[in-house]
């Protein structure tokens, strides 16, 4: 038998040799190798893909959930270097810091003071935390409140527990034990000698040089070096949306 035929005729022998169907609809029911490979094989990955297609529409996807968006707005809302503090642990056991002012482990990685959001969970909500400019030059007031009453003007509610509720602690600032200084955030002290105040003492000169290194190293290099500024989170104090 000749294969030969019209000019258009299909050559392919998967389309001409007859094969028994694998599930027939009627006895004896003939079909070729190209239909049973599509039907066999082709036709229900094509169909799970079509499922995958309908489910789709109907799973919500991670970034429409409410919860994750109340997540990034919370983050959004919030200047992330507020929530940046010293691991007093950590402190204690190193011995060029441990001789810091135990109320500077709450400062922050800001310059200035900052309010916490609302929005974070308590004790959080609605704190305010002392930055940079009030750990070298300001000083402030720790307080630690009974009630869910803010702390106000230079006065900061306490995250950790103090024993004594209620009992306010004055916190000076580095420059208290320095003659002469000049400070600026992030830049830091352009001069300023620990221990040259007419009432400093061997006490407070180890106190403001253990601050004044923790503060150097540890602390501004997060400001000043551009590794660690934020480069693709929401702009803290810019509408939602706004990226770094």
């Amino acid at each position: 038998m000749s294969l030969k035929g019209a000019e258009n005729a299909n050559w392919n022998l998967v389309d001409l040799i007859p094969i028994p169907k694998v599930n027939p609809t009627f006895p004896g029911e003939m079909s070729t190798p190209r239909k049973e490979i599509i039907e066999l094989a082709i036709k229900p990955i094509q169909d799970a893909f079509a499922k995958l297609d309908e489910y789709e529409a109907l799973i919500p996807t991670v970034s429409t959930m409410p919860e994750v968006n109340m997540v990034l707005k919370v983050i959004g809302d919030i200047n992330m270097r507020s929530l940046i503090w010293s691991d007093p642990t950590e402190i204690l056991v190193d011995p060029r810091y441990r001789a810091m002012n135990p109320a500077y482990h709450l400062v922050t990685l800001n310059c200035p003071d900052t309010l916490l959001s609302p929005d974070l969970p308590g004790p959080l909500a609605n704190l305010r935390v002392p930055g940079m400019d009030s750990m070298a030059m300001d000083g402030y007031f720790v307080v630690r409140t009974t009630g869910d009453e803010l702390a106000t003007g230079n006065e900061f509610k306490v995250v950790l527990p103090l024993e004594f509720p209620d009992t306010q602690i004055q916190v000076h600032g580095l420059e208290s034990d320095m003659l002469t200084q000049n400070w600026s955030c992030p830049a830091g002290f352009s001069e300023g000698t620990c221990g040259t105040a007419p009432a400093s003492n061997a006490g407070t000169a180890a106190a403001c040089r253990a601050g004044l290194a923790f503060l150097e190293e540890k602390k501004l290099p997060l400001q000043q070096n551009p590794v660690f500024n934020c480069r693709f989170f929401q702009k803290p104090g810019e509408p939602w949306g706004t990226p770094c």
